[in-house]
């Protein structure tokens, strides 16, 4: 379990990828991509899950984490999260760690969009927002518009 300030030190350190040839994630799949700090190498995962449990094809989900934490999640076309205090989030919502609940609370990625997200609707999009929220690097990954 993570102090809300250890979570902010943590997102806000800057997490590079292992390996700059990533394979792609193609709809149907899932993939973990190994991740690490530079100050301290410090190692994280970075998992996309394009798994379709349902009829929609749109449906995405992707995380960070830190060891087996769960930093931030942002969940695409899913069923409606319902916060620890009764509020329902409608289908695209964030969910950012805080302390003595981790992942529990969503926010409406409307609250978010045109600040952090700006195109949902295309996954290469979404994929670099949510990197850049979570200050992954992607400037050297080879070949990016081809992997995504």
């Amino acid at each position: 379990m993570l102090t809300n300030e250890e979570f902010e030190n943590i997102l806000n350190t800057q997490k590079f990828f292992i390996n700059s040839n990533i394979k792609s994630c193609k709809i149907g799949e899932n993939i973990s991509y190994d991740l690490i700090s530079n100050n301290d190498n410090k190692k994280f995962k970075l998992d996309v899950d394009r798994k379709t449990r349902s009829i929609s094809l749109n449906k995405i989900k992707i995380q960070n984490r830190f060891d087996s934490i769960p930093l931030v999640r942002i969940d695409i076309d899913s069923p409606p999260h319902m916060n620890p205090d009764g509020v329902i989030i409608p289908r695209n919502h964030i969910h950012i760690y805080k302390e003595g609940y981790g992942l529990k609370w969503a926010f409406n990625l409307d609250e978010f969009h045109n600040i952090y997200f700006k195109n949902i609707n295309i996954f290469n999009n979404l994929f670099i927002d949510f990197c850049n929220f979570c200050n992954i690097d992607v400037s050297k990954l080879n070949n990016f518009q081809g992997v995504i």
